[in-house]
């Protein structure tokens, strides 16, 4: 992730320079090929996906649906208004990061929302 944040900030200044406009949709794009050439020049995985995607179904309660981070943050929003909001989520995202055993308690809040909607989803099928 040490590689993606900088250039994030880059593209998050000038987003029409870097992916042509300012689209979630596009940048998404952008960044599962960044962190793909990453990977293939030091051969080192980026965990930002993973994490990313759990710490946007905890923020927006949005679990077990299949749904890609980009995919939950652009519901119900234009692609401009989405693009925004990632940097809005990507800013928290760096403070989990940030905090010490945050990864941790990210993952078991994960896990509690998901107990509770399958909980929840056995309760409505009795």
């Amino acid at each position: 992730m040490e590689y993606l944040f900088p250039v994030l900030e880059r593209i998050r200044s000038r987003p029409e320079v870097y992916i042509g406009r300012k689209s979630l949709s596009a940048l998404a794009d952008f960044i599962g090929g960044f962190l793909c050439a990453v990977h293939t020049v030091t051969g080192s995985a980026s965990d930002f996906g993973g994490n990313f995607q759990t710490f946007t179904e905890i923020k927006f309660r949005c679990v077990a649906t299949g749904a890609h981070w980009s995919k939950i943050i652009s519901r119900n929003r234009s692609p401009e208004e989405a693009f925004d909001l990632f940097f809005v989520c990507l800013e928290e995202f760096k403070t989990v990061l940030h905090r010490p055993g945050g990864i941790a308690a990210m993952e078991e809040a994960h896990r509690a929302l998901l107990q509770a909607w399958l909980d929840a989803d056995t309760e409505e099928n009795r």
